[in-house]
């Protein structure tokens, strides 16, 4: 279907053998509207009464050519439609009417569903440092004057235990401690002496080693004893 629109500002007239559609529909209101419908479109004419009687308001008037099978072409006033086909013509809408008054409030819609979750912003700015914190309270005074003792010897055990001690000094109070067998690795006594106790002191103020011979012949074993020591009440 072709479409050339070509309003005229004087009427709704045809020329020669040509033919139009005129009807004028009065309402109470001084407003009237006239549907045309052609190859389901709605062509809207509009006219008004004044002074008793009909009266064309003047509004753009449109023309259209329309065959047996309701195909519409629109044309212009002058123009002559083909033979078979009606001509018809109808003027622009009048100006709107007064709202009517709003409808009720329809019903809520279903929630639709979550979307995607969006790409991660980027990072923010680093914000100014926070006050400092209040002072927490005074720890325990640290130990203070931590000294080493060592006592070597000999031990002679046969069949029975010995013992080597390094004392602290006195009122002073043993921390740690060790011992040492500084013997060769070669010699006899390697696998016949062993340890059996290595520990504070009973009084806490010294370290002592206990080593036992389970042989029945005298092993001559030297030992190094170690205390590490405080000035601290024991």
């Amino acid at each position: 279907m072709s479409m050339h629109t070509t309003p005229s500002p004087d009427g709704d007239r045809t020329a020669g053998s040509m033919r139009s559609l005129r009807r004028p529909l009065v309402w109470a209101a001084a407003a009237s509207a006239a549907t045309v419908a052609c190859g389901g479109l709605v062509f809207v004419a509009s006219q008004a009464v004044a002074g008793g009687g009909n009266e064309s308001i003047q509004r753009a008037a449109y023309y259209a050519c329309v065959n047996a099978n309701g195909d519409m072409n629109l044309t212009t006033r002058d123009a002559f439609c083909a033979a078979g086909d009606t001509k018809y013509t109808w003027r622009g809408a009048g100006a709107s009417g007064l709202a009517g008054p709003q409808g009720d409030r329809g019903a809520r819609g279903q929630q639709g569903l979550a979307g995607a979750a969006g790409p991660s912003g980027p990072s923010g700015a680093a914000g100014p440092s926070g006050p400092s914190g209040a002072a927490g309270p005074t720890g325990p005074a640290g130990v203070l004057g931590v000294y080493t003792v060592t006592n070597s010897g000999t031990l002679y055990p046969q069949g029975d235990f010995r013992s080597l001690t390094a004392s602290c000094t006195t009122g002073d109070t043993v921390l740690s401690g060790g011992f040492a067998m500084t013997g060769n690795p070669g010699d006899a006594w390697i696998s016949s002496v062993k340890v059996s106790s290595n520990a504070p002191t009973a009084g806490g103020d010294g370290w002592s080693v206990t080593v036992v011979n389970n042989t029945p012949f005298m092993v001559a074993v030297p030992v190094e004893v170690t205390a590490i020591c405080a000035p601290i009440p024991s």
